[in-house]
């Protein structure tokens, strides 16, 4: 018998909330009194906690001043060339500088330093139109500017922020439930929705919201991976047919569902989700069709989840079935098997309308099996639950118990208390009243533990007597969960428990230990895969289609070799601790063959992905990698916009406003008519004045890159012309290619280096950064300069800041135990 009722019957003896999902949802957002986490705080003024005044104080009288002499040089230069625009009466944006008396006044403000070395530095000040400092002068500038950086001083205890009570976003959710049940391969349910994001991470806690809907799925979720863990031997062999709804095609994939099948066309893509008892052999029927145009005979491959599994070539003519059969190796639990179509072709100019269009037609999809099994026997994740037998280790209560406690502790990520036990075992004793077996019970009250806040949240609670807005420590296993969350994306394991059950992970050396200990485990996979793939935003490789007729060949299996080699490349600066500024400059890459061969290059690495010397001068570092230069691509052209904005915002911290909303587009195939290049097309477009103030910081730094076509491969002329990769900033610089780009990047390396540091901090923290962040972001780049800003060296900074480590206390406790 399957019992549903312990849910309802487990929450209220266990009491696990004091607050329903709704008061999850918003108490915190009470309590920090915060504007919304999607957009950052704006203010008009200098924040009075940084500021030596408010907006409220009266600056002295500025004079014009004239190029340097001694004395308030900053301040003078500001006098002459900024007041204007950023002054009592009008200031842009959130930077006034009126306030600000003296260098020593300006000194104090960190927020105030870091805008002014960023404007600076990319020489968006003065604005074009008005009279310029000499070069000199603004070098004179930025370096006084970047000494007062490097001298400041923050004060010893930094307000560490209040973090909102934070739900396990999915990916983090699968992880947890993968390592706490030992199931090797597990994936949540498609029924799971996707994460919000904020500020360009999917682990924000004001954007993890929970809805009613949403704890429901975590119900039958939780359902699932129980059964899956504990009662998958009991299932039934499997014996299913797909066709119709029961078949998707998928997201940004070619494919139509029609009264013949479903038609697939440019690499398209059709899944079924599909549950399997057990693993093992799998007899797989597919019934096929193709419109057979072209020199070849369609092909298609079986995919398991992403992999190819076997590839077939139809032979059968168009108005014929035919049918397909494979035994191939499943793992148990939910997976997705999908039918590809490899080789598209299209010729609008032949002369027998029927060999235009070649297409695959899917008509249905059957599995069944396992194929000769043999004799099951209880599976680890079963024996890693039930370490107690009935029996042979003490009565069935007595080691129901045990069994209850230990998941849990594991389950809470933190010891349980005797009353929270005794509510669970109560859960037991009502299924066994109901009639249940021992491990049916059992089970009642591991699914109360898995739908329980205390697991699906991170929750960290104020310490005893802590007065609201007080800051305290955190206790070690909540320093043990952020550490764990942060660099695994999962629960902490054995080891990282057992030092935060004993105290000692609070000690430094042993908290650094840990890192060190954890970046080089396999499950620090996670990390390079969450962290890399949303900084970066290698994610959108995913959902990218490039035009088939422009891009023959570039398939999702290309697309994802490029994902790879950046993901390798930070992989290999994490792992060795090397300088940051090395994934923009290097002589080394990541290659298989195909991606090799790809970028034209006379190397065979083989299949797998192999470190090697670049041998083409023109490329090094991420910006010539071609993940970057596609996802910063359109699928039929090259981007200037896009790649201009991604080093804006992603490696300089300078994202430019949004385009307002009557803003133009280009077309897909700009100046196809007129024989224009895109550069040519788009300075004509950049002559418009509401367009012109971002385009003049974007597109230069995008044009320098036109030498990498939409999929990253070298050119040298687009329509037949030769291109010009010059790009022109407002200030004057000109910058020649890429090879340039890197170049102008690099001498901005506190630009970087802060850009990156307040990356992982957000991604660490689970929020957006507050301004007594900045302070701490500070330390860490000075902390680390020295060492070129090694990469391993500012994730040990970060984990040892009073932001990590501590918590401000709110009005009241989110979450109760017991």
């Amino acid at each position: 018998m399957r019992i549903l009722y312990p849910l309802s019957v487990g929450l209220a003896a266990l009491n696990l909330a004091v607050i329903g999902w709704g008061a999850a949802r918003d108490y915190e957002w009470r309590t920090r009194g915060i504007p919304s986490p999607l957009e950052p705080a704006q203010s008009a003024a200098p924040s009075p906690a940084l500021a030596v005044g408010s907006h409220q104080v009266q600056p002295e009288s500025a004079t014009e001043g004239s190029e340097l002499t001694s004395g308030d040089e900053v301040t003078r230069f500001f006098a002459k060339h900024c007041l204007e625009c950023h002054g009592a009466k009008k200031h842009k944006g959130d930077l006034r500088l009126d306030v600000f008396r003296s260098d020593a006044a300006l000194g104090r403000d960190l927020r105030a330093l870091f805008q002014l070395q960023n404007v600076l530095s990319q020489g968006l000040m003065p604005p074009e139109k008005e009279p310029q400092p000499s070069a000199e002068t603004r070098h004179q500038i930025l370096g006084r500017i970047r000494k007062m950086l490097a001298n400041f001083t923050c004060s010893g205890n930094h307000d560490p922020g209040r973090r909102t009570l934070r739900r396990l976003n999915r990916r983090e959710y699968a992880n947890t439930l993968r390592d706490l049940l030992g199931l090797e391969d597990w994936d949540p349910p498609a029924s799971l929705p996707t994460d919000d994001t904020g500020y360009g991470f999917d682990d924000i806690a004001d954007v993890l919201s929970i809805s009613d809907l949403l704890a429901e799925k975590y119900f039958q979720a939780a359902e699932d991976a129980l059964d899956q863990t504990l009662f998958g031997l009991e299932c039934e062999p499997l014996n299913e047919s797909f066709a119709g709804s029961a078949l998707e095609v998928s997201a940004g994939k070619g494919g139509v569902e029609g009264g013949f099948g479903f038609m697939l066309y440019t690499q398209g893509v059709l899944e079924a989700a599909v549950t399997l008892p057990r693993s093992g052999r799998y007899r797989l029927r597919v019934t096929v069709a193709a419109d057979q145009a072209g020199p070849e005979k369609a092909r298609w491959a079986i995919l398991i989840g992403q992999q190819r599994a076997a590839e077939h070539e139809v032979t059968a003519p168009s108005d014929e079935r035919q049918t397909f059969e494979d035994i191939l190796d499943f793992p148990a639990g939910k997976t997705r098997i999908g039918v590809e179509f490899l080789n598209d072709f299209y010729d609008k100019d032949a002369a027998d309308p029927l060999q235009r269009d070649r297409n695959l037609v899917v008509d249905s999809l059957d599995i069944e099996g396992p194929v000769n099994a043999p004799a099951a026997k209880p599976s680890a994740a079963h024996d890693r639950v039930f370490f107690r037998v009935p029996g042979k280790d003490g009565a069935p209560r007595e080691c129901a118990r045990e069994i209850i406690a230990r998941f849990a502790r594991r389950a809470y990520r933190r010891p349980v208390t005797p009353e929270e036990i005794a509510a669970l075992l109560a859960l037991y004793d009502a299924a066994r009243a109901a009639g249940d077996d021992h491990e049916r019970a059992v089970r009642a009250s591991l699914l109360a533990v898995l739908v329980s806040p205390h697991f699906l949240f991170m929750v960290e609670r104020d310490s005893p007597g802590v007065q609201p807005g007080t800051v305290h420590s955190l206790g070690p296993h909540e320093v043990a969960v952020r550490l764990s969350y942060f660099l695994w994306s999962s629960q902490p394991d054995e080891e990282l428990s057992r030092l935060a059950e004993d105290g000692s992970l609070l000690a430094t050396p042993v908290l650094l230990k840990q890192v060190r200990r954890m970046i080089g485990a396999a499950q620090s996979e996670a990390f390079l895969s969450a962290f890399a793939g949303q900084w970066l935003e290698l994610n959108k490789l995913n959902a990218f289609t490039p035009d088939s007729a422009r891009f023959p060949g570039v398939d999702r299996e290309l697309l994802m070799a490029m994902r790879r080699e950046t993901e390798l490349c930070f992989k290999h600066i994490l792992d060795n601790n090397r300088s940051i500024l090395d994934l923009l400059d290097s002589r080394t890459t990541f290659l298989n063959d195909r991606l090799a061969a790809h970028y034209g290059y006379d190397l065979r690495p083989g299949p797998e992905f192999r470190r090697v010397e670049i041998p083409d001068p023109r490329r090094g570092g991420l910006l010539t990698q071609a993940g970057l230069l596609v996802i910063t691509s359109n699928s039929t052209r090259t981007s200037p916009v896009k790649r201009g904005k991604f080093i804006l915002e992603t490696l300089l911290g300078a994202p430019p406003p949004p385009p307002p909303p009557d803003a133009g587009v280009l077309p897909e195939n700009p100046g196809a008519q007129r024989a224009l290049t895109l550069r040519q097309e788009m300075e004509a477009h950049r002559k418009n004045p509401d367009c012109y103030a971002c385009h003049a910081r974007m597109d230069p730094l995008g044009f320098t890159l036109e030498n990498f076509d939409a999929v990253g491969r070298w050119r040298d002329a687009e329509g037949g012309q030769p291109l010009d990769v010059t790009g022109l900033l407002a200030n004057g610089t000109r910058i020649p290619g890429a090879r340039g780009l890197q170049q102008y990047i690099l001498e901005r390396r506190e630009d970087v280096a802060r850009c990156l540091v307040s990356k992982l901090m957000t991604y660490a923290l689970g929020r957006g950064l507050e301004a007594s962040d900045l302070c701490m972001v500070n330390d860490i780049c000075r902390a680390t300069a020295a060492s070129s800003y090694r990469l391993r060296d500012i994730i040990e900074a970060i984990v040892q800041t009073d932001a990590f480590l501590k918590r401000r206390a709110g009005g009241r406790p989110s979450i109760k135990e017991g």
